[in-house]
Formats: structure tokens, sequence, C-alpha cells
């Protein structure tokens, strides 16, 4: 996966056997697209699913605008003011 200020994500599970890359931007991640790709491969009951994270542009590196940060948070439910008080 090539990125930018993207999120190189890669999953794999030992149980099932298989890899999955998935290349997530901030539209991305707004529309669960992790949650997406995996749902039809990984088994809820695999213990063995390991997600990795690779090398992405650092939150010091990187600035959105209020809104854009409102619509993800908003999309997996969780409140701006309580994410601003929790880092």
């Amino acid at each position: 996966i090539k990125t930018a200020d993207c999120l190189p994500i890669i999953a794999t599970s030992l149980q099932d056997d298989w890899i999955a890359a998935i290349h997530a931007g901030w539209r991305g991640v707004e529309k669960k697209i992790t949650t997406i790709s995996l749902k039809p491969i990984a088994n809820p009951n695999d213990k063995t699913i390991k997600v990795y994270i690779g090398p992405h542009i650092q939150q010091k590196s990187f600035e959105i605008d209020k809104d854009i940060a409102e619509r993800i948070l908003s999309a997996h439910n969780i409140n701006l003011q309580t994410a601003l008080n929790t880092s």
C-alpha cells in the first residue's frame, strides 16, 4: 500500500489463514472502511486476528478543520469535546 497522510493497515488471521491490506484516509475512517473490509473475512470468534498500522503522518504535522473532526468522531459515536478532554 502506498500512502501519504493516510493509514496503511494490515490485518491477519493465523486461525483462518488470511491477510488484508487496507488504505484509510480520513474519509475512509469516517466511513468505517476497516470494519467494512474485514467483515466478510474476519470470524468474530477468532482470537488470532492481529491488526497493524503502518507509518503515517502524526497529529502534530496534520491539521483538519473542526467540522471534519466532528464528522469522523460522530461516525464512531464519539463527541469532540469528550475526545479533547481525554487527550
